[in-house]
């Protein structure tokens, strides 16, 4: 974020995106069959359209990339957890009644559509209030960094505004989550305790019949509670799932901000790799600050150089 003045082009950017001018520096050397060589340098001018305005960096690097490698962490044990008592409870479930056992899954499998259909509109409403929860801390940090002019110039009412919008747009966004969330609440709870009388239901008639023991009735209805359990990982966490995925894409539109926003990487080079400091050179001309990175490629090396505006 930090490096190339990447931070420069992701505040010039506009809300449309912007198209950003490249001198691009090809440096080849050939040898010929007498064993002398030649150098030849060629420039091209290319041209990279920046994406949108990237709102909030250190709201994405510090909070969004904290959520996102904890929770994945979480999602993989869980994930692992539940694959493992799956097997181990089906094997139970499916030697006392195979039917019981196909009823599930597909119990399941519905749950699992009516969740996402009811939960679809969280993604996009947390991603905004990740923004707009930004955006406040911004306005509130400032206000603070800049309590002495704001005093001087008799500002706190202006300023007051502006804070008041922002907690406004977070309350009302969270009311529109806190809509979503109530309604997936109430389907979730029925899913979950609607379904418990049916092991007993099922299985009942064989114990009356004497074809099995009161032991096994207990056994089925417990494999059914963790066949469900693990089931409905999407159903059971959709709500964190949501959180998680709004993250993911604002971490990802940050990461290809960054990736045009840096003119001597392509696609295919890592963003934290390391540049040879040694390499810069920076020469301001006529209000210009042309700053030139060497990349090392295979088969050569290359330039680019860009003009940044002071």
């Amino acid at each position: 974020y930090t490096a190339n003045r990447v931070y420069y082009n992701l505040e010039r950017q506009q809300s449309n995106g912007e198209t950003m001018v490249v001198d691009a520096t090809t440096t080849a050397t050939t040898v010929d069959e007498d064993g002398n060589e030649s150098t030849t340098t060629t420039t091209a001018a290319t041209t990279t359209t920046l994406p949108k305005k990237i709102d909030n960096p250190d709201q994405r690097i510090a909070e969004d990339v904290n959520t996102f490698t904890g929770y994945s962490l979480q999602l993989v044990i869980t994930i692992l957890t539940s694959l493992i008592d799956l097997a181990s409870f089906s094997t139970i479930l499916w030697s006392i009644y195979p039917q019981l056992f196909g009823a599930i899954i597909l119990y399941a499998a519905i749950g699992t559509f009516f969740t996402a259909f009811l939960g679809q509109s969280l993604v996009g409403l947390n991603v905004f209030q990740l923004q707009r929860e930004a955006d406040l801390r911004y306005v509130l940090v400032r206000f603070r960094d800049n309590a002495e002019s704001i005093a001087f110039y008799s500002g706190e009412d202006l300023e007051g505004q502006a804070v008041q919008q922002r907690i406004e747009q977070v309350m009302d966004n969270k009311r529109d989550i806190n809509k979503v969330q109530r309604n997936l609440e109430f389907f979730t709870n029925g899913y979950r305790y609607l379904i418990q009388i049916v092991p007993v239901a099922v299985v009942a008639p064989k114990y009356f019949a004497g074809d099995i023991a009161l032991g096994i009735i207990s056994q089925s209805v417990g494999a059914f509670n963790h066949i469900l359990s693990d089931l409905s990982i999407i159903v059971n966490q959709f709500e964190r799932l949501s959180s998680f995925s709004a993250g993911i894409e604002r971490l990802s539109s940050f990461y290809q901000a960054m990736q045009l926003s840096d003119a001597t990487r392509n696609s295919t080079m890592p963003l934290l790799g390391s540049f040879d400091d040694d390499d810069d050179d920076a020469i301001n001309t006529m209000g210009v600050s042309n700053v030139a990175r060497r990349s090392k490629i295979k088969g050569g090396s290359s330039s680019l150089l860009s003009l940044v505006p002071l």
